[in-house]
């Protein structure tokens, strides 16, 4: 839900949710929301509330949050708001968790970036405690329920949705493994080579768990552009690079957003066009069949597929979806 041209609020989430029903009728698995706030890069401070819209005007697809900024929820609210959407979903939701890199996010919650990993840690073992206990208390670093609690109501999936973690580390993606969590794998940071081997690495942990790859599902998000031929598709590569450089820029913490515009300012280290485009899925609808099969060879259970980038025109965003569903996705086994 990025809009570069600072386009209004109603229009991104008009778009937002007609996309998400072609993706239900199309017979995509799960449409993910990222959280963001007080820029153009996202528009979506809450993923909970347009997927609870979302819900409502589909009939199968699934829902997740990729991710809510943990740190950065009260853990027992978070919980509360969990369990309405499920509910609200009819079962139909995954939970996403991530830490965040954005400084100006954390600051203005009146948090601290050092504290993202310490406040991650403590909230997740208090939202875990809620979904599993009754009547329960809880004592920590940074929060606290010295009343017992019930959390009502109840979750459709019981204790808890299926739970993924946001990974980009050899020490998260054994986390994941060890905690048995899904991973959500970045998409700007790797290339495809990257992404395979950080799958190796949480499969090889999952073996020496002696827990089985099959129920540990791996999400690697890539940018993707289907169109009909692989030259048409490679003229929006630089505009994906939007997308990347926002996300450098707002790591770092740079004077990068302005009246709530967020510059695309260019990093001395980031990708050459050569090395950018090895992390695009872009082409004609062959070619991202022999991309996407490289992945699958390697073991990925799922790619998630951004295609409403950057600048991208609807109409474009619409084909690409359309492309995918009618040539792309028959290419592959879907049981």
């Amino acid at each position: 839900m990025s809009t570069p041209e600072m386009e209004a609020g109603v229009d991104v989430y008009r778009h937002t949710m007609d996309q998400i029903r072609l993706a239900d009728a199309a017979g995509f698995d799960t449409a993910w929301f990222a959280e963001h706030h007080f820029s153009n890069y996202g528009f979506c401070p809450n993923p909970f509330l347009p997927i609870v819209k979302a819900a409502a005007i589909t009939e199968r697809i699934r829902f997740g949050q990729a991710v809510s900024v943990l740190p950065i929820w009260h853990p027992v609210r978070l919980v509360e708001d969990i369990n309405v959407t499920d509910i609200l979903c009819d079962g139909r939701l995954n939970v996403g968790f991530g830490r965040c890199y954005q400084p100006t996010e954390f600051e203005a919650f009146g948090t601290q970036l050092s504290e993202s990993q310490a406040r991650f840690d403590e909230a997740l073992r208090l939202m875990m405690t809620a979904w599993t206990e009754e009547d329960f208390t809880f004592e920590g670093e940074f929060w606290n329920v010295p009343t017992p609690l019930t959390i009502l109501p109840k979750p459709v999936q019981a204790p808890h949705p299926p739970l993924f973690i946001a990974a980009s580390s050899p020490t998260t993606y054994c986390r994941a493994a060890n905690e048995d969590f899904g991973v959500l794998s970045s998409g700007a940071g790797l290339t495809l080579d990257g992404v395979r081997d950080a799958y190796t690495n949480y499969a090889n942990t999952l073996d020496e768990l002696g827990k089985s790859r099959e129920d540990h599902e791996f999400h690697s998000l890539r940018f993707v552009h289907v169109a009909e031929t692989d030259e048409a598709a490679a003229q929006h590569a630089e505009t994906s690079r939007w997308n990347g450089r926002v996300a450098a820029a707002l790591h770092r913490g740079c004077d990068s957003i302005t009246n709530g515009w967020a510059n695309d300012v260019h990093s001395p280290n980031e990708p050459n066009d050569e090395e950018w485009n090895k992390r695009l899925v872009f082409g004609s609808p062959e070619t991202v069949i022999e991309l996407l099969k490289g992945l699958e060879v390697a073991g990925i259970s799922h790619v998630v597929c951004h295609f409403d980038f950057a600048s991208m025109k609807q109409t474009d965003i619409v084909r690409s979806m359309e492309l995918f569903a009618e040539r792309v996705m028959p290419g592959f086994d879907q049981t």
